[in-house]
């Protein structure tokens, strides 16, 4: 038998107390959930990992953010990783873009069952239960080079009986070369004898290399915006006695983002616009845990009568409407939001609607840009009228991301349906 069964747990990004972003105007209750979303889905990875007693957690980059120096992030992270020393569950960490080594090196009393790496330069790690080895664990990068036949006689050399090589877990780590050339190739060499390649969301989707483990590529287990849509978790590990992996993912965020189109083909008034939008709520299923939905709705071709969905009165109605009918007070909440209808059924070619989609995604790739980053902005550009500065600082106040974005889209088509010789609406 090569291998006594196993059971790890995977995730990537967990952006502990990042804010979730484009959430202006939310009741005081839905708030204080979104708020505390991404340090409730590390705690829901702690007590899954302790409930299924599994034999470690790997985490592969981006648990915090260096730059914003967030103290209840480093909370967070030192009480939870104190948890699962209490269980006996090592933890296995690599740096990622946002968390640099110096930056974990920085945070005192991390408890001592953590093993960070801080380049793939540096030696394995044994896994043991009882004196006995269970896994490898190895850092890994795209340069890595050790090459198959050497790296066999490494794990032999580390084994009493070389023929029960153990489980071998490869962590990736962040490397500024490749994120710089993405589409450079990995080595491949040094994947050959791993079971199991725990990467990140964050490493992009450029060519992976050539090997038989599996490659677990988690998204952070609490999405950030509307771009990070459906359920999200982390990746639960079962190795069998020959070494085959069972991958499961574990569900762990709080609020579930999601988009949805509605055809509108038949629809002749509200009424039954809201029950289709319904029809497609309830075919999302439930995940365990989750507390808020973020919906974004957009609409596709034409009802049959004038709804006047490209105003955004008629929008903000709807979406103020499908709230009162899905949203439970003591249950799962609701935050619609219905974008005015676009111009897809309006535009005369596939291509030019192609190029619309386009534009609608460069506006959404666009960095957000927080409101103190404003004020310093304002603060830099010294009016010589204070009260055009005072203007500015009382427009700040009011300042709602959601309605920005709004008028930035509707601009966007203004402009989009000029160029193109059309009527904007």
């Amino acid at each position: 038998m090569p291998f006594r069964p196993l059971r790890f747990f995977h995730a990537a990004s967990l952006h502990l107390d990042a804010p979730l972003r484009d959430v202006a105007g939310l009741k005081d209750d839905v708030r204080e959930l979104v708020g505390t979303a991404t340090l409730t889905a590390f705690r829901r990875l702690v007590d899954a990992a302790i409930e299924r007693q599994v034999d470690a957690v790997l985490l592969t980059g981006n648990t915090f953010d260096a730059s914003v120096g967030s103290l209840t992030a480093e909370v967070a992270l030192r009480q939870g990783l104190e948890q699962l020393d209490a269980a006996d569950i090592p933890v296995f960490a690599t740096p990622g873009p946002q968390d640099p080594a110096a930056a974990w090196d920085e945070i005192p009393g991390l408890p001592e069952n953590l093993t960070l790496f801080s380049s793939a330069g540096e030696d394995a790690v044994d896994l043991t239960d009882g004196g006995k080895l269970l896994a490898t664990i190895w850092p890994v990068a795209w340069h890595s080079s050790v090459h198959p036949p050497e790296l066999d006689r490494l794990m032999a050399g580390r084994l009493a009986k070389p023929e029960t090589r153990p489980y071998s877990i490869g962590l990736l780590m962040a490397d500024p070369t490749r994120e710089n050339s993405p589409n450079r190739p990995w080595s491949g060499t040094a994947f050959a004898s791993l079971n199991y390649l725990a990467g990140a969301d964050w490493a992009g989707d450029g060519a992976w290399p050539l090997t038989e483990a599996v490659i677990g590529r988690p998204a952070g287990p609490q999405g950030l915006s509307q771009r990070e849509t459906g359920s999200r978790g982390g990746i639960l590990i079962e190795a069998d006695e020959e070494g085959h992996s069972r991958t499961t993912l574990v569900p762990l965020a709080p609020v579930r983002w999601e988009r949805l189109v509605v055809e509108l083909t038949g629809i002749r008034d509200e009424n039954e616009l809201l029950e289709r939008m319904i029809g497609l709520l309830d075919q999302i299923p439930r995940q365990v845990g989750e507390q808020v939905r973020m919906i974004e709705w957009s609409f596709r071709a034409a009802p049959e009568r004038d709804l006047h969905l490209e105003e955004e009165r008629v929008a903000a109605t709807v979406a103020n409407s499908l709230t009162g009918l899905t949203d439970e007070a003591k249950g799962l909440r609701y935050v619609h939001r219905v974008l005015p209808s676009g111009p897809e059924s309006g535009l005369p070619t596939q291509r030019q609607a192609e190029l619309w989609k386009e534009f609608e995604a460069s506006l959404q790739r666009l960095p957000a840009v927080e409101p103190a980053q404003l004020r310093q902005m304002l603060s830099e550009l010294q009016f010589p009228d204070v009260n055009v500065a005072g203007r500015m600082e009382r427009w700040l106040d009011r300042l709602d991301a959601v309605e920005v974005s709004s008028q930035a889209r509707r601009l966007g088509w203004r402009w989009f349906a000029g160029a193109l010789g059309g009527e904007p609406r």
